[in-house]
């Protein structure tokens, strides 16, 4: 594997993997050990989308696989490592996802006078930002999240 940049948003739910142990495959395993061989093969940029509350020490399942895999990522070789850590993602999507587009629903209406840096983040914003950002000559490693997701 040789490259530039190395765009990691693979993600699942606990009901589409039918376990945690499928979902922390899908969520952590296979993005690390795929990270660890583009770092080890010189691809010097790392775009991970993680998720807003990720933390390796969260009491929930879902934001601790998130963290943990920012902290994995984190001790590998990139010259530039950029996280993301988007609120809900809005775009569409094939599968039915009735809680999910519920939260969109709730989301949309309170973050628009409140609670801004919570707000549905759509995926074409979150992709151009991304690019934008590999794109940048700056070396290092950056966190980026809820409003300046939106910012340009």
């Amino acid at each position: 594997m040789q490259g530039d940049v190395l765009f990691s948003t693979m993600g699942t739910t606990i009901k589409t993997a039918k376990t945690r142990e499928n979902q922390y495959g899908v969520d952590f395993t296979y993005q690390y050990e795929f990270a660890k061989v583009a770092a080890e093969n010189g691809v010097s940029a790392y775009v991970l989308v993680s998720s807003m509350g990720a933390s390796s020490k969260s009491s929930v399942f879902y934001s601790r696989i998130k963290g943990g895999l920012e902290d994995a990522v984190s001790t590998l070789n990139f010259r530039k490592l950029i996280i993301f850590r988007p609120s809900i993602l809005d775009g569409n999507r094939q599968e039915k996802r009735a809680g999910e587009k519920f939260g969109l629903i709730i989301s949309r209406f309170i973050t628009s006078f409140i609670l801004k840096n919570h707000r549905p983040t759509p995926v074409d914003v979150l992709a151009g930002k991304m690019i934008r950002m590999s794109l940048d000559q700056t070396v290092g490693f950056r966190m980026i999240e809820g409003a300046e997701i939106f910012s340009v």
